[in-house]
């Protein structure tokens, strides 16, 4: 049978490690994608000495190529997937009077990954 696989966006860090960590006990291979690489090969790695599967991609979530390159990426190494959680958070931390068309649209990109559908090539629809 073969392993489910996981994508988690924001993967790296906080609520989203949680999330890998829980993904990866429950028998998911996970792709970790982080703008923070360190982080998330840091976590790529203690999941390996537990004996998981996982795999870590810098992915900056408001590039709509480095989300692309980093699903392929994730789809060659562990297989097609079976769940995809768009967990990146991008905030603006800056009074409302300061906020600018830049960085808002970077804030409204960080939704992309999900909204794009880069992932539904590679949706394992068997055990739907």
């Amino acid at each position: 049978m073969k392993q489910p696989v996981a994508i988690v966006t924001g993967g790296a860090q906080g609520i989203g490690a949680a999330i890998v960590q829980r993904l990866a006990q429950d028998g998911f291979a996970v792709g970790i994608l982080d703008i923070n690489q360190d982080a998330a090969q840091q976590l790529a790695d203690q999941l390996a000495r537990q004996d998981y599967r996982a795999i870590a991609e810098a992915t900056d979530a408001a590039k709509q190529t480095s989300v692309v390159k980093a699903v392929n990426s994730v789809v060659r190494e562990l297989g097609d997937l079976d769940v995809f959680i768009n967990n990146v958070g991008l905030g603006i931390a800056a009074p409302v009077d300061a906020i600018t068309q830049k960085n808002s649209t970077r804030f409204i990109a960080s939704m992309w990954p999900v909204s794009s559908g880069a992932h539904r090539p590679h949706i394992n629809t068997s055990n739907a």
